[in-house]
């Protein structure tokens, strides 16, 4: 029973980003092959973005789990500390490349200039939130380590359709066009951000 209370949420939580994603393929098919493409190359690029974060995640899972066990809530803060600094700086790093070579990056993906321009553009505008979604990964794995699998979860969902979805539906459809969603998808991590970390600080354990 106990292995199914922490199996299933996490489950949940893998699923909710496809979930999300799906979602917001359906918004964009309303624009124009050319608009589709450059969110194809935005969303490959963001994989990419987000590879360092789930690395992060998993790692400090398994920390977080084994000192909350040993009783060593001296050497969790130490680990936090560190990993929001080092995850930050690196993620910060892979944004600036990004964010000034994604004409070529987007070419990778695209022979068409006009797609690395609008791919470009939704970069440009999500850019910070790739920061935020390192350091909620952190907070998250936290949570996870601690063993408060659901409200990981929670988090996820929070921040993956009950922010984002409704918010990009509303601003993809006003006059932002385009630009309404990924102004959503920021939103959304910087209230993610803003939750966990809150949330950390009202968290007892």
């Amino acid at each position: 029973i106990w292995i199914l209370n922490a199996v299933i949420p996490s489950c949940v939580q893998n699923c909710i980003p496809a979930i999300s994603s799906m979602i917001m393929v359906i918004l964009v098919n309303r624009f124009d092959v050319t608009t589709i493409a450059a969110y194809g190359v935005v969303k490959n690029i963001e994989n990419i973005m987000f590879y360092p974060a789930m690395a992060m995640n998993m790692a400090l899972i398994t920390i977080i789990g084994q000192l909350f066990g040993a009783k060593r809530y001296d050497r969790m803060k130490e680990y936090m500390k560190a990993a929001l600094v080092d995850g930050v700086l690196l993620e910060a790093v892979l944004t600036g490349i990004v964010l000034l070579l994604y004409m070529q990056i987007s070419m990778v993906f695209v022979k068409e200039p006009a797609v690395a321009v609008i791919a470009g553009r939704g970069l440009r505008i999500i850019g910070i939130g790739y920061l935020c979604y390192m350091a909620t990964g952190i907070f998250t794995a936290k949570f996870a380590g601690l063993g408060r699998v659901n409200l990981s979860m929670f988090m996820m969902l929070l921040y993956y359709i009950v922010i984002r979805v409704p918010l990009s539906i509303v601003l993809i459809r006003s006059s932002f066009g385009l630009d309404g969603m990924w102004i959503a998808i920021l939103i959304s991590h910087l209230v993610a951000l803003f939750i966990v970390m809150i949330t950390d600080r009202i968290l007892t354990y």
